[in-house]
């Protein structure tokens, strides 16, 4: 053992190959970060993309990206959970970026759908419940997202005002 008080017990030395065995795992665990970051980061465009979409009544083509986005995701974490990926570093990192982003995206969908207005019984948001059987986020994260979306909102509004649509400004 380890931490044995045994005067029989040697600690046993440390070999060359054991530092290649540590080297590989850590060119392996370095090889699936740079595959989450890289997956989160098309998410995260595409996010992003669908938004842009959204401000240019291309609901149809938001939609489909943000399908899109929510597999990316589920396929994202399913693959870093296989491998032993710690989580704190997948939600801390580049994945957790485009979860808040997705978030975003979603809730700015939801709202632009909802046909309440706060005179007829409050604005449609999409719960955390909701997000959190689609995709693993946090609830740092849909925080992140829901704070983002009132600047969506707050870009829709100009936009409309822009073009004189009064109806869509109140």
């Amino acid at each position: 053992s380890l931490f044995s008080n045994s005067p029989d017990s040697q600690p046993k030395r440390m070999e060359s190959s054991d530092f290649e065995v540590m080297a590989k795992a850590m060119d392996e665990q370095n090889d699936q970060r740079e595959a989450v970051i890289k997956s989160a980061r098309d998410v995260l465009k595409n996010a992003k993309r669908a938004i842009y979409d959204l401000h240019r009544a291309k609901t149809k083509s938001a939609i489909t990206q943000l399908e899109n986005c929510a597999e990316s995701c589920r396929r994202i974490a399913a693959d870093a959970k296989k491998v032993g990926y710690p989580s704190h570093e997948l939600f801390s990192g580049m994945y957790g970026e485009c979860a808040e982003e997705l978030c975003e995206a979603y809730l700015f969908l939801n709202w632009l759908q909802s046909s309440k207005t706060p005179e007829e019984g409050g604005i449609f948001i999409s719960p955390f419940s909701e997000f959190k059987g689609m995709i693993e986020i946090t609830a740092q994260q849909y925080i992140g997202g829901l704070s983002d979306f009132t600047g969506e909102i707050g870009r829709y509004g100009v936009a409309q005002a822009t073009a004189r649509n009064q109806d869509e400004v109140r």
